[in-house]
């Protein structure tokens, strides 16, 4: 009668028998090519008799000596050609394991300019049909003045529909969302022909940017006067530009008041040679206020018993001292006042210029408007220039923009006015009487107000 034997001793028998035969397997090459082959005759023999069921039950053991879960192909070093042995996985998250990458970096302050009228970024200006372009990192913040003499707007559609408006002589801020897509997102000033006339740009979102380097400082720190020499004896004259003061040569800018020293009783020539208003205002100083309309000169006469000491002035108009029009006037005894044969009489504006004749006639082009005798154009509300036939027209453009003359129903004019020049147009001698339009017809200046009337009489 044959004797029974146990499931688990036959289970056991034969996990020994299947280490036996395959141990062999791993011997290294120093052994014997006859004893490999015979250790090899040995395994198919045993295979044929039923050891594959044991080798199986021995791979899917949980703790067995031949299990493979969870482990990773290696091979011996230096020795070429050698059968490959294995690493457990968990010894596989030490040095040398690939690791997350670092979230990229929100970039440095962006500072994108409007001026008028275009967009300035990193020393480039916009122009008719070249965009600036600027790339920044989501979570990037991006400083916005307007250091122009109308009020703008940032506006990017496709990024969230976004509208940030740009007062006059202020500085906002806009923050690039930290989960705005990577791309190219065009930005504009959406106010009437300003798009139009260049104040287009691209911003361009890339989670590798950076900011651009931060400018170096200013030789003088924040808050500190630039300091300015008053030539003795010599006239004073601080001019007013769109937007800051302008006094020898040196500007204001926001956190740098200029400092102007003169003596009692001096005069000072204040011009304001910007396209809006300004006025010089003194609150310490007998509450001065004196008004500077656009394109003229006025004067101011320091009174003979002023208190020597510092008085600050501002231009109080909004936004405009808050933009840097701010500086220190230094009122010293010791201060040389201007030569009385070179100086105005105190209290008196300087005489008129003569009149010109009624020959000469000047149309300036700004941005966004034509100005002619102190008026200006707005949308709805044109110039009227009188001229006689043969008259010669100065043509000024003296904005950020190129514009142009045109009257078509006056023989068709066409006169282009670059940015800064002068050019001249004469009427035709036999040019009949009446009413003739002008525009600029670039797109969007003349629905933005430039548009005014000729009369020839």
């Amino acid at each position: 009668m044959s004797k029974l034997v146990s499931p688990s001793v036959l289970t056991e028998k034969r996990d020994h028998d299947a280490r036996t035969l395959i141990a062999p397997l791993a011997r290294p090459r120093a052994a014997s090519l006859l004893q490999q082959t015979a250790d090899r005759r040995r395994l198919v023999q045993w295979l044929a008799v039923g050891g594959i069921g044991s080798v199986v039950l021995a791979a899917c053991g949980g703790n067995n000596e031949v299990g493979l879960a969870n482990e990773e192909v290696t091979r011996i070093a230096g020795v070429p050609g050698e059968p490959p042995t294995r690493t457990p996985a968990a010894a596989r998250s030490g040095a040398g394991a690939a690791t997350d990458p670092a979230p990229p970096t929100a970039g440095a302050p962006i500072t994108i300019e409007a001026f008028d009228i275009g967009w300035r970024y990193n020393g480039t200006e916009t122009a008719l049909g070249s965009p600036i372009e600027v790339t920044a990192a989501p979570g990037a913040t991006i400083s916005l003045p307007n250091t122009g003499a109308a009020p703008h707007n940032f506006v990017a559609e496709t990024l969230d529909n976004l509208v940030v408006d740009m007062p006059v002589g202020q500085t906002v801020t806009y923050t690039v969302p930290a989960d705005a897509a990577p791309g190219t997102y065009e930005f504009i000033c959406n106010l009437p022909g300003h798009a139009q006339a260049g104040m287009v740009g691209n911003l361009v979102v890339d989670p590798a940017a950076g900011g651009p380097a931060a400018a170096p400082e200013a030789a003088t720190p924040a808050g500190a006067p630039a300091q300015v020499a008053t030539p003795t004896g010599g006239p004073i004259t601080i001019e007013a530009f769109d937007i800051g003061w302008r006094h020898n040569g040196t500007e204001t800018a926001p956190g740098s008041p200029i400092e102007v020293t003169a003596a009692p009783g001096a005069t000072i020539t204040l011009t304001n040679t910007g396209t809006a208003p300004h006025n010089f205002v003194a609150v310490t100083l007998d509450n001065l206020v004196v008004d500077m309309p656009v394109g003229q000169t006025v004067t101011y006469t320091v009174p003979a018993d002023a208190a020597p000491g510092t008085y600050e002035f501002i231009c109080n108009l909004p936004g405009h001292a808050q933009a840097g029009m701010v500086g220190n006037l230094v009122v010293d005894p010791n201060a040389a006042a201007a030569a009385a044969a070179t100086s105005p009489v105190a209290g008196q504006a300087p005489a008129p210029a003569p009149a010109p004749s009624g020959d000469a006639v000047t149309i300036e082009a700004y941005d966004i408007g034509w100005r002619f005798n102190g008026e200006e154009t707005a949308p709805g509300a044109p110039i009227e220039v009188p001229v006689s036939p043969g008259a010669t027209i100065t043509l000024s453009n003296t904005g950020a923009a190129p514009h142009n003359f045109v009257a078509e129903t006056l023989d068709n004019v066409v006169v282009d006015m670059p940015v800064g020049q002068t050019v001249t147009h004469t009427i035709p001698a036999d040019a009949a009487p009446g009413t003739y339009e002008f525009i600029c017809n670039l797109p969007g200046h003349a629905p933005a107000g430039m548009i005014g009337n000729l009369v020839i009489q």
